[in-house]
């Protein structure tokens, strides 16, 4: 399905097939879509989180943080559900792991992710194992645009070799 923002962006929801009328605004130069990104990571990192949202935002990838911005800050609390519902809106689960680090709220962020059919990609390994379990490919922050513009949509989604 498309949605329009303004008259010049239009943008594909997540799991909408890319062979409609009209040119969505993520694709690349291969003609196809790029996935929608949701982005999870420990509060703790949330600067490394912003860092992340904006590089992939500055590469045209509709991106999606667990928590608004401003409530990147352990003094917010987010609706789960509401968290849930932005996880359901995109593609893939990009893990923001640093030093393997994952807390409580992004385990089951994951968990929930994968039950959905998601594809979850990480920064690195993940110390928790059943975490780790699901993580389909580790691709580093520095080498995540390039990984998705460079990789068929169709691919991603049937999970990454």
């Amino acid at each position: 399905m498309l949605t329009t923002r303004d008259p010049h962006r239009t943008t594909r929801t997540a799991g909408a097939s890319c062979k409609r009328e009209g040119e969505p605004l993520n694709h690349n130069r291969r003609n196809t879509c790029l996935p929608v990104l949701f982005i999870a990571g420990s509060r703790r990192f949330a600067l490394h989180i912003q860092n992340v949202y904006k590089m992939c935002r500055a590469a045209g990838i509709t991106t999606i943080l667990g928590r608004a911005p401003d409530r990147l800050s352990p003094l917010y609390e987010d609706d789960t559900v509401d968290i849930l519902h932005r996880i359901d809106q995109t593609d893939i689960v990009y893990v923001l792991a640093i030093s393997g680090y994952v807390g409580r709220t992004v385990a089951a962020e994951v968990v929930y992710a994968h039950s959905q059919g998601k594809v979850i990609l990480s920064s690195e390994l993940i110390h928790n194992s059943d975490v780790n379990a699901r993580v389909t490919k580790i691709i580093p922050p520095g080498k995540l645009i390039a990984f998705i513009k460079t990789t068929a949509y169709d691919t991603i989604m049937k999970r990454v070799a």
